[in-house]
């Protein structure tokens, strides 16, 4: 089955801006540049950009043009349980992690009642920044038993993946929740 000509143009583009041929903030040419340049009607090519608009490459800005977006990078790891660095190579992308926060500290009583501790039972709270390509992704924060994992506060999690040292204490992890925050550097 052949693809419909604003398809193909839209294929162009998108690949023109994933491999940085049109960069973040810049101005792609007028549709009418586009037409002349593909050799289709400026309706083609409005539906080519309009599918980018609609997936987040590109946004329309009156009396501006059409830029390039920042591209969101979707975040499957937050739905299923898998590691953020196994989760961005499989997408062809270099992950990195920065440490917010790493302490001992008494949970919340929701913290406490989801790990199932007793009342003077100690967390680690591990706050990072990770990011995709040096582009800030997500903040994720998780609260660890001390009581089960006494040796984890030697480890430097900005180089090492938490799910492989679960791993090593044949531990794995069965239940993520994902909440969204406004402001995730307010916490400590």
């Amino acid at each position: 089955m052949t693809k419909a000509k604003y398809q193909e143009i839209e294929e162009i583009l998108r690949k023109q801006i994933t491999d940085g041929s049109y960069q973040t903030g810049d101005l792609i040419p007028k549709e009418v540049e586009l037409a002349a340049k593909y050799e289709v009607s400026r309706p083609t090519i409005s539906h080519a950009v309009q599918g980018l608009v609609n997936q987040g490459y590109l946004e329309r800005r009156k009396h501006v043009g059409t830029i390039v977006k920042q591209t969101r990078i979707a975040q499957e790891f937050t739905h299923v349980i898998q590691s953020y660095d196994c989760e961005m190579k499989q997408k062809g992308l270099t992950a990195q992690t920065q440490v917010l926060y790493f302490k001992k500290a008494k949970p919340t009583e929701e913290v406490r009642q989801a790990l199932k501790l007793k009342a003077n039972d100690e967390v680690y709270k591990l706050t990072r920044l990770r990011s995709a390509d040096g582009s800030p992704n997500v903040v994720v924060t998780t609260y660890l038993p001390v009581k089960y994992l006494t040796d984890l506060g030697q480890i430097d999690f900005s180089t090492q993946s938490l799910y492989q040292e679960l791993s090593k204490r044949d531990l794995s992890v069965i239940h993520v929740k994902r909440e969204p925050s406004l402001n995730p550097f307010n916490e400590a």
